[in-house]
């Protein structure tokens, strides 16, 4: 299992001082003060444990996730496998979890927990069912962006149309739109052949006064005050000096 963030050195002597959905990853190898260090950054920044120590980089999510398997006592699926082509999509990536396809080794379900879900897993009686398979999130997007390829392209191609089809461009150019561009065109030419002057001072003036109005537009949308402020403060943590290990 390849562990980053091995130059932290230190441990927790007290396992119970630490997120359950990291604590167990002492008894893999990981640093205690890496493990520490995880859960103060997601006290700080409002996420779990387990995201906190894979973001910042002390654990892989390979590693973390196959640490996980062992623990609870299931099989790992780690790079690329398929699921059922019914998975559905979002909810699959979304809720952690797929149907697998056909498989030899008797797997039928992948899963990709985090946070409460795996400090639940990790308390819970053991073991699970012997056809759950632990993997990373990113794996089993992955598995499911490729299994439902065509729902992906279609929902990016289709979702705005038709959740709020009159932001879409879908339906092209309308026949009271093309009417309205080609009376306009009409009027334009009509005029120029008519008052030739007059007309090329109008629209000197109305290009003027729209390229004023985007001006006007661009200051104020730069004026406009933008509130920094966090929704929820928190302390920040003390800086800690962290010495090298070999």
């Amino acid at each position: 299992m390849t562990i980053q963030g091995q130059a932290f050195e230190g441990s927790v002597s007290d396992q119970a001082s630490l997120p359950i959905e990291i604590a167990f990853l002492l008894r893999h190898g990981v640093s205690g003060f890496a493990l520490q260090e995880a859960a103060e950054s997601a006290g700080t920044i409002g996420c779990s444990a387990d995201e906190a120590l894979i973001k910042l980089g002390f654990v892989e999510a390979e590693a973390y996730y196959r640490a996980l398997a062992i623990e609870l006592g299931l099989a790992f699926l780690g790079g690329d496998f398929a699921v059922a082509s019914g998975t559905r999509f979002p909810d699959g990536i979304l809720v952690g979890l797929a149907r697998l396809g056909e498989r030899d080794d008797g797997l039928r379900c992948a899963l990709a927990p985090c946070g409460q879900r795996v400090a639940w897993m990790l308390t819970r009686k053991r073991p699970f069912g012997c056809d759950l398979a632990i993997t990373s999130p990113s794996a089993l997007a992955r598995a499911v962006l490729h299994a439902r390829a065509d729902a992906v392209a279609a929902l990016a191609a289709n979702e705005l149309a038709e959740a709020e089809p009159h932001r879409s461009y879908r339906g092209a150019i309308t026949g009271a739109q093309k009417t309205a561009a080609m009376l306009g065109a009409t009027l334009v030419v009509a005029a120029a052949w008519l008052a030739p002057i007059a007309t090329f001072a109008s629209l000197t003036v109305l290009s003027g006064l729209i390229f004023f109005g985007m001006v006007v537009v661009r200051i104020a949308a730069a004026r406009e005050p933008i509130p920094t402020k966090p929704r929820r403060r928190h302390e920040r943590a003390p800086e800690r000096a962290h010495r090298s290990g070999p």
